[in-house]
């Protein structure tokens, strides 16, 4: 204080008188006690100051650490978001494919389905036609093989018949050759 004193001083202002205070009516030997006393309590709390210095410090620091790591997380978070976000918009995508795949097959299915009911029908037409032909060739034979039958059992009759007739005439003329 006395330096700013003097260099008060010399600015042409006036020198302030020192308040007054216990300290000016200790004597020698108790103010020098007092000043020792007041070094060390000096001492003390500068060593303390510098303690909670470290410890502010200290706090300072992890408050930075963690705040960086804060930062780090969130930056984490953000890169996993975009990641979930870009594995979701994948799925999607795919999905849509699988999707018009399944569509195309069912498209494909039906379309098969068709032929198969069109190339069954047609199979199906030509058996009918070939039976009904079978049939008719069928019908044909028989009404062949009856009218044959028919005409040989005729024929045959007619020829049982002469043959009666063949005997019944032998026969006759053995019962005139026997009677004459």
């Amino acid at each position: 204080m006395m330096g700013k004193g003097m260099g008060m001083m010399m600015m042409g202002k006036k020198e302030e008188p020192e308040p007054e205070d216990e300290f000016m009516k200790m004597d020698g030997a108790t103010l020098e006690r007092t000043m020792a006393a007041l070094r060390e309590k000096l001492t003390d709390t500068k060593i303390k100051r510098n303690l909670m210095q470290i410890e502010r410090d200290m706090v300072h620091d992890f408050y930075n650490n963690t705040r960086k790591e804060i930062g780090e997380l969130e930056s984490d978070v953000k890169n996993y978001d975009t990641k979930m976000q870009d594995l979701e918009d994948a799925h999607k995508v795919e999905i849509k494919v699988y999707t018009q795949k399944v569509k195309h097959l069912e498209y494909e299915h039906k379309k098969n389905c068709g032929e198969v009911q069109l190339d069954g029908d047609k199979n199906m037409n030509l058996e009918r036609k070939y039976h009904n032909e079978r049939e008719d060739e069928g019908r044909g034979e028989k009404v062949d093989y009856k009218t044959k039958y028919q005409t040989e059992g005729l024929s045959n009759i007619i020829d049982v018949e002469e043959k009666e007739q063949q005997l019944d005439d032998q026969l006759q003329q053995i019962k005139k050759q026997l009677d004459d």
